[in-house]
């Protein structure tokens, strides 16, 4: 390969990560994805927590109602976020308190097995 056409490929594929890599990437202020908390165990939760990877702060409970067994809310409807990448807190009516780390609420629903 000559000089230009490696400096051509190395344009190209730079070109092509970077609209890969911004497609990906959430902007300062995402409108909360349609991801739900679908409660698949067999205890009540009472409270749900979501909060940026990067916060020490859990922030509201976001739960109009306890989540019962076998039923789903969406979690963040009408809430905008910094990022996808976020962490839950789940309180269940029996006190015991789950934790769910590094989550991509932007790809994925998040199951409770408690």
């Amino acid at each position: 390969m000559t000089r230009s056409t490696i400096a051509k490929f190395l344009s190209s594929v730079l070109l092509t990560g970077s609209l890969l890599c911004g497609s990906v990437l959430p902007s300062s202020a995402l409108e909360a994805p349609n991801f739900r908390v679908i409660n698949g165990g067999q205890t009540r939760a009472i409270e749900v927590n979501v909060s940026p990877s990067a916060s020490d702060d859990w922030g509201d409970n976001l739960l109009a109602i306890d989540l019962d067994p076998g039923h789903y809310v969406y979690a963040l409807k009408n809430y905008t976020i910094g990022s996808c990448v976020q962490d839950l807190r789940v309180v269940y009516e029996d006190e015991h308190v789950e934790y769910l780390y590094n989550i991509n609420i932007c790809r994925n629903d998040i199951t409770l097995h408690y």
